[in-house]
């Protein structure tokens, strides 16, 4: 929990201080399973396949080929990228019997491609950095997406942790997130870069008419974001 000082009670050099209330639950409970895990490798290698093979991949890959000399990267914090193998995937017929099930492709898509995003920033940037640390922060990661994630070396958080993590050199990848972490990360550092794509229905929509914006709120003196 976070309610305006860190919780380690460490200073930040901007001397900034959160001014929100972070809880993280975990939301997965299922125990481990080996076959999941099996699933988990074959959709990771076809979709980090598709990742690499892509226009996008090579239009990142040039992005960060280009970083100016005073953009210094020692650290990637995730927040949000999804569970590999979503709760609605262990749990559908269809998604046992393939690994490719398509009633469920989308998602899958989704939460592979931004894992593979990750990693391709990961290896570019290590280039320079040999180094470089790397977290993920998602409530709904299972025991069997610690395991892969711990295989690609990325190092996976929980609770606020990952909010501490995030410095002045930093690069910070959130796609859709479900809580506000481009308002939080800002009360509490100055990170070197901070990667998200503007998608309709969350805290980067401007239209005050949108039942999903996330809205800062005050309850007993407390600022919470709410939506």
């Amino acid at each position: 929990m976070v309610n305006g000082v860190p919780p380690d009670g460490r200073m930040r050099t901007w001397g900034a201080f959160s001014a929100y209330r972070i809880a993280c639950f975990p939301r997965h409970t299922a125990p481990f399973s080996q076959d999941s895990l099996s699933k988990s490798h074959q959709l990771w290698a076809l979709y980090q396949d598709l990742w690499k093979r892509s226009p996008t991949c090579l239009t990142l890959m040039l992005l960060l080929d280009r970083l100016p000399p005073q953009i210094q990267v020692t650290k990637i914090v995730c927040f949000g990228l999804g569970a590999l193998l979503p709760n609605v995937c262990r749990t559908c017929q269809d998604c046992q019997r393939s690994p490719d099930c398509q009633a469920h492709r989308s998602i899958r898509s989704r939460t592979f491609t931004q894992h593979a995003a990750a990693v391709s920033m990961m290896q570019k940037l290590r280039q320079q950095t040999p180094h470089l640390e790397f977290y993920s922060q998602e409530p709904e990661y299972s025991p069997e997406c610690r395991v892969l994630l711990n295989q690609m070396g990325i190092r996976v958080l929980d609770g606020h942790r990952g909010f501490l993590e995030v410095d002045d050199k930093t690069l910070v990848f959130s796609i859709k997130p479900a809580v506000p972490v481009k308002q939080i990360i800002t009360e509490l550092a100055r990170p070197a870069m901070i990667i998200w794509d503007a998608m309709g229905g969350d805290e980067r929509n401007d239209d005050e008419r949108n039942p999903d914006k996330w809205q800062l709120w005050t309850q007993n003196s407390k600022r919470l974001w709410h939506r």
